[in-house]
């Protein structure tokens, strides 16, 4: 009986990318982010690596100011900083740039924080929390 219980509650559920949350940022007023689903995150984290060489040896890691920049980017509903408008006014080429043109360190960290929340990263998610805010 808990099974289709369960069955019921997911058949039920909004899907996780149009799950939403606003976030006040002082300076702005309201933004609004949406929760990035496991296979966002994958992506994200495939487009944050770099690959260091030293001799014969390729090793990979995660360039975690550029995690945090596109987490929020992909996240970010309102505004959307890929708008020409905000690339010319920043003088930016890309969404990521933009986002780190116009917002501080703290509003860009309280972004960061928002989609975690949303995303349902928890506590367990520490490592990835910790990226994210780098």
């Amino acid at each position: 009986m808990a099974e289709i219980n369960l069955i019921d509650k997911l058949l039920g559920a909004e899907p996780a990318s149009e799950i939403t949350q606003k976030v006040n940022i002082e300076r702005f007023g309201e933004f609004t982010v949406r929760a990035l689903t496991a296979e966002e995150i994958n992506k994200i984290r495939e487009e944050a690596t770099r690959y260091e060489i030293k001799g014969k040896e390729r090793k990979a890691f995660v360039d975690e100011t550029e995690l945090g920049l596109l987490m929020v980017v992909k996240a970010t509903v309102e505004p959307d900083f890929s708008d020409e408008r905000l690339l010319k006014h920043f003088g930016a080429k890309t969404a990521t740039q933009c986002v780190q043109k116009a917002l501080l360190a703290g509003e860009l960290a309280q972004l960061t924080q928002a989609v975690v929340a949303v995303s349902g990263l928890g506590d367990d998610d520490d490592e990835l929390i910790e990226e994210a805010k780098n």
